[in-house]
C-alpha cells in the first residue's frame, strides 16, 4: 500500500463510509506519507449534553440491564473432503 493508492481512495465516498460509519459531526479524512495511512480529524463534540448512561436514541434501543435473547441454532457440521484438503496443504511445500 502506498499514498498514491490510499489518495485515490480518499475521495470516494465508499472510503469515508467505511472509515466513518454513521458518525454525523464535522471531520476531515487525508493520507500522510510516512508511513501511508489515513488521517482522521474529528470536531470535538459537546459530551456534557450526550446521555452516555441510556446512549442514543435510535431503532436498536436497548435499556441498560436489559436482557437480550440469543436465539442461536447450530448448525452440523459437514465433513472436510480430505482429497481437497492434502492438494491445498500440497501447493504450499
Amino acid at each position: 500500500m502506498n499514498t498514491k493508492q490510499l489518495s485515490s481512495w480518499v475521495d470516494e465516498s465508499e472510503t469515508h463510509q467505511k472509515i466513518v460509519g454513521d458518525y454525523d459531526g464535522s471531520y476531515a479524512l487525508g493520507v500522510t506519507d510516512d508511513p501511508p495511512a489515513f488521517l482522521l480529524r474529528v470536531e470535538p463534540t459537546d459530551v456534557a449534553s450526550k446521555d452516555l448512561y441510556d446512549g442514543p436514541e435510535g431503532t436498536l434501543r436497548l435499556a441498560v440491564g436489559q436482557e437480550i435473547p440469543c436465539d442461536f441454532v447450530p448448525k452440523p457440521w459437514k465433513p472436510l473432503q480430505i482429497s481437497w484438503l492434502v492438494g491445498f496443504v500440497d501447493s504450499y511445500r
